[in-house]
C-alpha cells in the first residue's frame, strides 16, 4: 500500500508539472508573439519614414529647380534691359555727337581754335572810291579765306553760314542783314600760316594789294593761336521779296 501511494502521489506531481508547464507555455507566447510582430511595426514606421522624406526631399528639389528658373528668367529680362539701356544710351550719344556736329557745321554753336584776325579800314584823308573799303573788298576776302581751309568766319561778330549775305546799301555795309561799322575786324578760324599765306599772296587780292600800298587802306593780318567765332544768330531761310499784289 505504500507503494502504490508513493507512485500516485509520483503520478501527480508529474501531471502537475506537466500541467504548470503548458500553462507556462500559454502564457509565454503572448509575449512572442508581441514580440515578433514590435520589429514588423517598426520597420513599417521607418519605411513610411523614409518615404515621407524622400518625398519632401524631391518637393524641396522641384522648388529650388522653379526657383533657379524664375531667377534664370529675371536674370534674362534684367539683362535685355541693360543691353537696351546701353543701347538706348548709345544711340543717344551718337545723336548727341551728330546733332553737335551738325550745329557746328550748320554754324548754330560756337567755335574756337587756332586762326587769323583780319582788320579792314578806310584810308585817311579825302574820301574817293579807292580809298573806302567796299562789300566787295569784305566778299573777296572771305572767298580767299574758304578757299584756303577757313572752318568758320565770323564778320563783325556776324556768323557766316551758307545763307549768309554781305550786301551794301550807299556807304552802309551789311553782313546777314546787320549793319556793320568800320574798322572792319574779320575772323576766320583755320591753320593761320595757310589762311595768311592766302591773303598776303600778291597773286590774290591783287586790287587790295594795290590800294594798301598806293592811298593807304588798312589791310592787317595777325595770326592767333586761339580765336573764338560765335554762333549765328540770324534767319536760316533764306528770305525772298514777294512782288505786291495789287487788285
Amino acid at each position: 500500500m505504500s507503494k502504490q501511494f508513493k507512485f500516485s502521489a509520483l503520478l501527480l506531481l508529474v501531471g502537475l508539472f506537466v500541467g504548470l508547464f503548458f500553462a507556462a507555455q500559454l502564457q509565454a507566447t503572448p509575449s512572442r508573439l508581441l514580440n515578433l510582430t514590435i520589429p514588423l511595426d517598426s520597420q513599417q514606421a521607418k519605411s513610411l519614414a523614409q518615404s515621407s522624406l524622400e518625398e519632401t526631399h524631391q518637393g524641396l528639389l522641384l522648388d529650388q529647380e522653379t526657383l533657379r528658373g524664375q531667377l534664370r528668367s529675371e536674370q534674362q529680362a534684367t539683362d535685355t534691359l541693360e543691353q537696351s539701356s546701353t543701347l538706348a544710351a548709345k544711340l543717344s550719344g551718337n545723336l548727341g555727337n551728330q546733332l553737335e556736329a551738325a550745329k557746328r557745321a550748320a554754324g548754330l554753336s560756337d567755335l574756337s581754335g587756332p586762326g587769323i584776325d583780319i582788320v579792314l579800314a578806310d584810308a585817311r584823308g579825302q574820301s574817293s572810291a579807292d580809298r573806302v573799303i567796299t562789300a566787295a573788298d569784305i566778299r573777296d576776302i572771305i572767298s580767299a579765306l574758304w578757299a584756303s581751309g577757313a572752318k568758320a568766319i565770323a564778320i563783325g561778330g556776324e556768323r557766316l553760314v551758307e545763307t549768309s549775305s554781305i550786301d551794301a546799301v550807299a556807304e552802309t555795309i551789311l553782313v546777314n542783314n546787320t549793319r556793320i561799322l568800320p574798322p572792319f575786324h574779320i575772323t576766320a578760324l583755320g591753320d593761320p600760316l595757310v589762311l595768311h599765306g592766302q591773303l598776303v599772296d600778291p597773286r590774290q587780292l591783287t586790287d587790295l594789294h594795290r590800294r594798301a600800298s598806293s592811298v593807304g587802306i588798312q589791310f592787317d593780318i595777325f595770326e592767333r593761336n586761339t580765336l573764338t567765332v560765335p554762333a549765328y544768330t540770324g534767319n536760316l531761310y533764306p528770305q525772298v521779296a514777294k512782288p505786291e499784289v495789287r487788285s
